[in-house]
């Protein structure tokens, strides 16, 4: 299993540098979409109209279901983070100190729910109540399972972090 393990970790590392993903300084890898979202549409920038159409297929009267709605749901995120991300890049939006406050507060609440999907499908996945884990070998489950936990564990560490730049904002 240890060395199964070491094999998945080495397919996943870095294409410039063969390290594995957790310990690439933030700085010097940037987020990449072809590194982080292979083969995923999750990153893209749709249209208005597109948007529209993912926030009813999500929320609306006619919303889907199974596959399709986590799909949709995740591309919604997606786009939404990259529409802020571009508004504040941009300068449309100047960054004033009640508005960085509120994106901390934001960040650190979405971080916190991403966390708690993580743990929440290891555990499903680790007692082999999903679905998708019925179909894989017990140690592909139990190396899927490590892996969701230990990105939740990185996620708690990231929302502390964010916790404490907000704290540090409003303390001055």
């Amino acid at each position: 299993m240890r060395n199964a393990r070491k094999a998945r970790i080495r397919s996943t590392a870095h294409p410039a540098t063969g390290q594995p993903p957790s310990i690439h300084a933030p700085a010097e890898l940037g987020l990449r979409r072809a590194w982080y979202l292979p083969d995923s549409a999750a990153g893209d920038n749709p249209s208005g109209e597109d948007l529209q159409g993912l926030a009813d297929s999500v929320f609306g009267s006619a919303a889907v279901a199974g596959e399709d709605a986590a799909t949709a749901a995740i591309r919604l995120a997606a786009a939404c983070v990259n529409h802020l991300t571009a508004r504040l890049s941009s300068g449309d939006c100047p960054l004033t100190p009640n508005l960085l406050s509120e994106l901390l507060t934001g960040l650190n609440l979405v971080q916190g729910h991403i966390v708690q999907s993580a743990e929440h499908i290891a555990r499903h996945i680790r007692h082999r109540a999903h679905p998708a884990s019925s179909l894989m070998p017990a140690a592909t489950t139990e190396l899927l399972a490590d892996m969701l936990i230990a990105a939740a564990d990185r996620g708690q560490l990231a929302a502390a972090h964010l916790n404490e730049a907000h704290l540090l904002l409003n303390v001055g």
